[in-house]
């Protein structure tokens, strides 16, 4: 009898305890990391143009928001509970269309939601944005394809990549993330330039009909 009273005693314990026991599990809220949209310099006069931004298209495995991280097996991994704060396709445009928005080249810089008729369009593809192994350990590689085109006849005025490798000196979701946010604030500060050496301020603003 008194074993038997026991195991009632214990069992309704546990009963009363368990849900308490569950309730005090923790969860672990991921951390979430923005993209900087650095100053870029204004070489060139301005272009009395509106320019539209629309998201960049990603590579397959850069598809979400996750961080990603390549294995020295080739294995594309994600590092648990870091997420970039949106789709990195609508990160990497919302830096670009903030900078230009800064530099004063544009009378007008707008996302694709905006209803503002546009004068070009600057769009693009990720190909990397992750952390992986080098010759000489583990390294951070951001590679852009840019495009700008007219917006009423989409003729193709400029296209090239810009791409930058930066070395990890030490290993963690944090150093990587900040990595990749430098590596990208030097692959893009050079479009200014780039632009005006293909003929931003003279050839691309002579087309017929403009």
């Amino acid at each position: 009898m008194k074993k038997t009273r026991l195991r009632a005693w214990l069992s309704l314990l546990v009963f009363f305890l368990l849900p308490v026991s569950c309730g005090s599990v923790e969860v672990r809220e991921p951390n979430f990391y923005p993209l900087p949209a650095p100053a870029l310099s204004s070489p060139v006069s301005p272009t009395g143009k509106v320019l539209r931004v629309e998201d960049f298209s990603l590579a397959p495995h850069l598809v979400g928001e996750e961080i990603r991280a390549m294995t020295r097996k080739g294995r594309m991994e994600s590092y648990p509970y870091q997420r970039w704060a949106a789709p990195l396709g609508a990160l990497v445009s919302d830096a670009l269309l903030r900078s230009f928005q800064e530099s004063g080249m544009f009378d007008a810089v707008v996302d694709a939601t905006d209803p503002t008729p546009s004068d070009w369009v600057l769009t693009g593809r990720v190909f990397h944005f992750e952390e992986g192994a080098s010759a000489t350990g583990i390294e951070v590689r951001v590679d852009l394809l840019v495009t700008l085109r007219e917006s009423g006849t989409n003729t193709l005025l400029w296209q090239g990549r810009l791409r930058k490798n930066l070395g990890v000196h030490r290993r963690g979701p944090a150093q990587m993330v900040a990595k990749l946010q430098e590596a990208f604030i030097q692959a893009i500060l050079p479009l200014p330039e780039i632009f005006e050496g293909q003929g931003w301020a003279g050839g691309f603003r002579a087309k017929p009909g403009k």
